[in-house]
């Protein structure tokens, strides 16, 4: 048969013919290596992340139409785009004649960048939805960007640009908030979007010669495997019958994640999209056709049609079957994936075979040894442990799916721990076929019942494989639809599928009372649509109260709305709004990251060799495999340091690579260097390293405790007479509490390339924090001096405190080794499950107190203890504990407060700096212990908190006074704002009317000190050269990483020159231009780089004076050019270094910072009882920032710090193989990558979210009366822990359960339900924990 062996495509608009292509490649990597498009970023590699987001087009021959497709590119092969136009954001700006599209414009005014790693992904999301659909709605728009996530915006001004595209934008009500002083400025979504009157995208250009591409089959001979296009199903069985292993792909959205994942290798791959009896959709009388090859987005689209088409008993399958299409994967996702990939790949976690099941889908499959067709019902497919009920030699057709019948009824159901972009925890699908029976008692009118003719619970996530429940279905055939029926079934279900500690996924508890509760969702939903169409048959009577959960959760669309000061009259540009000086560049792909600086020619490539152990003693290191493998360079180890081999933080407490012990599963054991980056990782993976494990294995603070193994020394603070305080006290309650940890996930990982100079020179490019760390640890570990090393910094694609620290210095150490020993450039990029092992999370607390207070709710003392699980070295943990401890009183005066911390040394990966830096979990236990209070004395939280507040002038327990304290105010100013009162007994009224879903409200505080523990970092030095043409060139020390720091300093510069903007670039941090430079961190950025930025230009300003006096008429142009030739020197380095500051001193209770940042905040919740599931419904947040230098810029950072704080309480859990979950390896971190940790999405934000900057309060400690912006909002997430904890205390009412308790943070949508105690938990827990129950959590 001929094939050609090449391919034929376009990206952006250029002809691509390509002899050379390999299957393994993905696209991604094809246009990042070969077309050198670095636009699309590789986030995850596993389609979890958006960043990779391209437009794929091609010409639809049965339709005649273009179709395009936003689809991931690091799952996409390049094998599979012959015949298809590739749009990447690079193609966009061209489409106007090198202006920016009007996406990338709309992105960049309206602050929708911060890192803008993630951006370009976002525009070619939003892009694919443009070019889709012809007239996006809101609510299309919304669900555009399910596939796309963002560490940094809070995404509310993602969504605000978006929606300026919407067709449906007039309706909005843009008169409501409007501002009357005309020195505030209101802004909100509605007024944002009518500012933008063309909702058009521009046309998309087809390349015309691809109108009469002919698809034709394909041949592509690898080096390691063969790919192959059939074009007809005769083809594919030849195929099939030559090479019967082959694997088949269509959407391959599971390939590169076997090949990643599991290893897997493919010698054969045979592609079958392009057969057309594969991509049938039929509908019949009956039922519909469903071709094995159609894209979940085009079933989606079908099913969606239907609804239009069928009868309302029939329509019950579409809508079963949406209730899945809707949430599965995402867009990018769903335009490739197809309905025979994700059923022949029979995976356990599918959300897709449950609901098919319950349909009794029936697969017809051709048999490639007889070419006979046959048919088989889908549930039989599955007959044991993940073995497919066909064999390799049958090939899936199509799909059949039935209507439902008139008595037919079905419902579909998924829960994850988020609602977008997420696997399921448990997904089923429950249908049932009743029938009426007519029932006479005595000499009594008949009455009309239902009973159950047959029923489907096809479970999903609960086995190795999709499952249904046999024996349940048994017991309730020919059983009346009642009440009880279902009560009775429920404990059927709990027998035929019991889980323990040790099965995979864990959760046993929860999952089984999922099982229950969907159960218990599908009887109420049955039963309401039974007495809708069939009010004269008699049925069970529901409460109006349950009715609210029988159907899925509609949300509302999301809004915004910014309220802050207009600019002061007496400044020329600080205190404006100035656009993020990178937004056009992070939108139109050409800002550069480290990872998209080119390798040198004669660059190599390293992969880690990485412990799999916790805590062993290393027996052998044996290379002897990995050397054999082509293009193998060397491998690096603790025999290659030529210089100190310790190194660390604040100790020197690590080896650069271990000698004898490892400590935590991932310490970095060694590095393989290659002559390519595939070569590289798969030489690592044949390092062969032998164990001896030793004990005792420490994993969890309470065993750490129990083993007395900590880091560093013991801390405490002491304030008054505590002992005095409680004999004072008229109540006293101790507590326990425990919280998790959190991962950083910045979108870019940690990347670094050194490049070897003359002399032993050395030049770093990396992603990082801390420029002078690196020198000063890397000349260390070489033995050289620092001189000799100069580390570049462009920007960094987010860091929180993740690229601060050894955990990230150590890989920079690693390749520098590697190319001053090789004489070549070598480069590390990590992928995100390696990142996330290796580089540390922050740190899990546990704390103990012990409060005493008066009847009226007056604090006397608190004692409080902190655990933190610091891991195997001491990285920042101990100042990360310091700051804690100096935050344990918030903004509350306990009058007498003793607190005490020790980091607790575990066989984990060591924690490490991350946002807030131990602030965050110190303001959740004081808000902790305040509600506690509150629930004992049965008072309202708000009254208590206003009560206890500290007061101007008042000392903190570290002997600081407060000046400029304005949060009393604040916290009146937002009770009326936010309507609190108001909204408490509306939140009253409907948890009275709805039993099932619950509300909650809650106001909290913060206070966060900004700063340092240690003096010395308050330093920063910044360089200004002026050129005879006028231009400025800025460089500081500090690191751009979304903040807007570059911004910021670049108004500053602006301000004092009094130039505009556009004269003035900043360059890439570098340390041969700045030496010294401190950690860009701890919200002090702006305040140390404007100043000293501020005190270079002044400098210059001060030998311009003369000239401004001689020639006063002189423009800036005319006066740099006399001040040249009057030999006025017109370069500057300025210095600063913050006033009023002091070391810690624990041993005298004394510290001292700069000034504090305030906020208050209000966040109301509403959550499903039965899942765990929750939505913000409204968050009102008021700071105190003092004359902000640049409101949007600042605003952006509340958003995006406040939605990492909710991540924080609610979705985002860290879990390690210990007692609490046996069925992982002891040590292992489970959660790693997008498919296992979950941060906050598009879909998680407040429906309504509401920001204010405290107005009049002048800071006069900092820069321009600014504070310092960054970290402090994420300490107000705590709003929404305690807005679900009350919400659960509601339903917990409404089950006779009234005493106080404990809920462990992060609030996961496990432990909501798991604290929602009722009849259904009981049954899972049983009788003695039923009210008591806690959650498992890593700690």
């Amino acid at each position: 048969m001929d094939r050609i062996d090449y391919l034929t495509f376009f990206v952006n608009g250029t002809e691509i013919i390509a002899r050379d292509c390999q299957p393994e490649w993905t696209l991604l990597w094809y246009l990042r290596n070969k077309c050198h498009l670095t636009g699309p970023k590789l986030g995850c590699g596993e389609g979890g992340c958006g960043a990779c987001t391209v437009l794929i087009s091609h010409h639809d021959e049965a339709s005649d139409k273009i179709v395009h497709r936003a689809v991931n590119g690091c799952l996409v092969s390049i094998c599979s785009v012959d015949g298809c136009h590739i749009t990447t954001v690079e193609g966009l700006s061209s489409i106007k004649d090198d202006s920016l599209h009007p996406i990338q414009q709309r992105f960049a005014e309206l602050y929708a960048s911060q890192c803008g790693f993630c951006t370009p992904g976002m525009v070619m999301a939003l892009y694919g939805t443009l070019n889709n659909i012809e007239n996006p709605t809101m609510k299309d728009i919304e669900d555009s960007f399910d596939g796309n996530l963002c560490r940094c915006t809070g995404y509310r001004p993602i969504l605000d640009a978006a929606k300026t595209f919407a067709c449906d934008k007039q309706s909005v009500d843009c008169n409501k908030n409007q501002s009357v002083d005309p020195t505030t400025i209101i802004s909100t979504t509605e007024n944002k979007l009518l500012n933008y009157s063309d909702t058009q995208c521009p046309v998309f250009l087809f390349p015309p010669s691809l109108l009469k591409h002919k698809v034709q089959s394909i041949h592509i001979s690898g080096k390691s495997s063969e790919w192959y296009r059939s074009t007809s199903l005769a083809e594919l069985i030849a195929l099939k019958r030559e090479h019967p292993t082959a694997k088949i792909v269509s959407g391959h959205t599971m390939v590169q994640m076997d090949r990643k994942f599991k290893d897997k290798k493919y010698s054969v791959l045979i592609a079958i999209s392009q057969i057309s009896e594969l991509n049938v959709i039929e509908k019949s009388e009956h039922g519909m056709t469903i071709g094995a090859c159609t894209t979940i987005a085009k079933f989606k689209e079908y099913c969606q049609s239907c609804l239009q088409a069928l009868p309302s008993h029939q329509m019950r399958t579409c809508q079963a079957l949406l209730s899945q299409l809707n949430i599965f994967g995402s867009q990018q996702i769903r335009n490739l994936a197809t309905v025979g990939g994700n059923i022949m790949h029979g995976s356990p976690i599918s959300s897709l075979n449950p609901v098919l099941q319950a349909c009794d889908a029936k697969l017809k499959l051709i048999n490639c040894n007889n070419s006979e067709e046959y048919e088989i019902p889908l549930r039989e497919f599955c007959l044991l442990k993940k073995k497919l009920g066909v064999e390799h030699n049958q090939i899936l057709v199509s799909v059949y799916i039935p209507f439902a019948e008139k008595n037919e009824y079905l419902q579909s159901y998924k829960q994850s721990k988020r609602r977008k972009l997420d696997i399921p925890i448990i997904t089923c699908a429950f249908q049932v076929k009743l029938e009426q029976v007519s029932i006479q008692v005595n000499e009594c009118a008949p009455d009309l019942k239902w009973k159950i003719q047959s029923t489907c619970l096809a479970l999903g996530s609960m086995a190795p494989y999709t499952i249904t429940m046999s024996k349940t279905q048994d017991y309730l055939r020919d059983r009346p639809w009642c009440r009880q029926t279902m009560k009775d079934a429920l404990k059927c279900l709990l027998n035929e599928l019991p889980l323990d500690e040790f099965s995979p996924g864990g959760q046993p508890e929860y999952r089984r009372t999922l099982m229950t509760s969907f159960f218990f969702k599908f009887y109420l939903f049955v039963t309401e649509q039974l007495r809708e169409t069939r009010p004269e048959i008699s049925t069970d009577e529901l409460s109006p109260s349950e009715l609210s959960i029988a159907t899925p959760y509609i949300r509302n669309l999301s809004r915004g709305e910014q309220e802050f000061q207009s600019k002061p009259n007496s400044n020329y540009i600080v205190g404006s709004s100035h656009t993020h000086n990178s937004a056009s560049v992070h939108g139109t792909g050409e800002a550069k990251y480290t990872c998209d600086i080119p390798t040198p020619s004669d660059g190599l490539y390293s992969a880690l060799v990485l412990s799999t152990e916790p805590y062993a003693k290393i027996l052998s290191i044996d290379t002897t495999q990995a050397e054999a493998m082509p293009g193998f360079k060397a491998f690096i180890s603790h025999l290659d340091v030529t210089g100190s081999l310790m190194t660390g933080d604040v100790v020197n407490d690590e080896e650069v690579f271990p000698t004898t012990t490892i400590y935590c599963i991932g310490t970095i054991i060694g590095m393989v260097v290659a002559d390519s980056e595939e070569g590289a990782q798969q030489a690592s993976k044949l390092i062969q390293v032998k164990y001896e494990c030793l004990e005792p294995l420490i994993v969890t603070i309470d065993q750490a405790v129990e083993h007395q193994s900590y880091s560093g020394r013991e801390l405490s603070l002491k304030f008054g007479d505590i002992e005095q305080g409680f004999q004072e006290s008229e109540h006293i309650i101790n507590g326990e509490f425990y919280m998790g940890g959190q991962e950083h996930f910045y979108l870019e990982t940690n990347c670094c390339l050194a490049i070897p100079h003359e002399r032993g020179e050395l030049e770093i490019y990396a992603s990082t924090q801390n420029a002078t760390g690196v020198q000063e640890k890397v000349a260390a570990a070489l033995g050289i001096p620092s001189h000799k090393i100069v580390v570049h910094v462009k920007r960094i694609g987010g860091g929180f405190g993740g690229k601060d620290s050894i955990r990230h210095i150590r890989l920079c150490i690693a390749v520098s080794i590697a190319a001053l020993k090789l004489k070549r450039p070598v480069r590390l990029t990590l992928d995100r499950n390696t990142d996330m092992l290796i580089s540390g999370p922050s740190s899990s607390f546990k704390y103990l107190y012990k409060v005493g207070f008066t009847s009226s709710g007056q604090f006397k003392a608190l004692d409080i203890t902190l655990y933190s699980n610091g891991g195997w070295s001491q990285d920042y943990s101990v100042p990360i504990m310091e700051r804690a401890l100096l935050h344990c009183d918030n903004v509350y005066s306990f009058k007498n407060l003793k607190c005490y911390g020790r980091v607790c040394k575990t066989h984990t990966q060591s924690a490490t700096a991350y946002r807030g830096f131990g602030i965050p979990q110190a303001i959740l236990i004081i808000e902790n212990i305040v509600e506690h209070v509150a629930s004992y004395l049965m008072v309202e939280p708000v009254k208590l908190r206003r009560m206890n507040l500290y007061a101007e002038n008042d000392s903190t327990h570290f002997q600081q006074i407060l000046i400029h304290w304005h949060i009393p105010k604040m916290w009146d100013e937002l009770v009326k704002s936010s309507d609190y009162y108001q909204r408490m007994e509306s939140i009253k009224k409907f948890n009275r009317e709805n039993h099932y879903r619950k509300r909650g409200i809650a106001m909290n505080l913060a206070k966060l000190a900004l700063g340092f523990t240690r003096k010395y970092m308050y330093q920063a030095s910044a360089l200004i050269h002026i050129y005879r043409d006028g231009t400025v060139l800025l460089t500081h020390g500090g690191t751009e990483m979304g903040q807007g720091l570059h911004t910021k300093t670049l108004q500053v510069a602006a301000e004092i020159l009094q130039i505009d903007i556009t004269l003035i670039r900043i360059n890439d941090i570098a340390t041969d231009k700045i030496p010294n430079a401190s950690s860009t961190a701890g919200s002090t950025s702006s305040d140390l780089y404007g100043s000293a930025t501020k005190n270079a230009c002044e400098q210059i300003n001060e030998r311009l004076k003369p000239l401004r006096e001689e020639f006063p008429a002189y423009n800036w142009f005319e006066l740099i050019s006399a001040a040249y030739y009057q030999r006025i020197n017109l370069s500057a380095q300025g210095f600063y270094q913050t006033p009023h500051v002091a070391d810690v001193d624990f041993a005298n209770n004394f510290a001292h910072y700069p000034y504090f940042t305030t906020g208050c905040a209000c966040s109301e919740v509403e959550i499903d009882t039965l899942t765990g599931d929750f939505h913000i419904l409204r968050t009102d947040l008021l700071m105190d920032f003092g004359l902000s230098m640049n409101p949007n810029i600042d605003i952006g950072q509340i958003e995006g710090a406040f939605m990492q704080g909710v991540g924080m309480v609610t979705v985002e859990e860290l879990i390690w193989g210990d007692e609490q979950h046996k069925w992982l390896p002891p040590g292992c971190l489970f959660t790693q990558g997008p498919g296992a940790y979950k941060v906050p999405s598009f879909n998680d934000i407040p429906i309504d979210f509401r920001i204010s900057l405290f107005k009049n309060a002048p800071n006069p400690f900092a820069i321009f009366s600014s504070k310092g912006v960054s970290e402090p909002s994420i300490t107000l997430s705590t709003t929404v822990f305690f807005a679900i904890k009350n919400a659960i205390g509601s339903y917990r009412r409404d089950n006779n359960l009234n005493e106080y308790f404990v809920l462990n943070s992060p609030a996961t949508c496990e432990k909501i339900r798991m604290a929602c105690a009722d009849s259904l938990t009981k049954e899972t827990v049983g009788e003695e924990q039923h009210g008591t129950f806690q959650a498992n959590g890593s700690y």
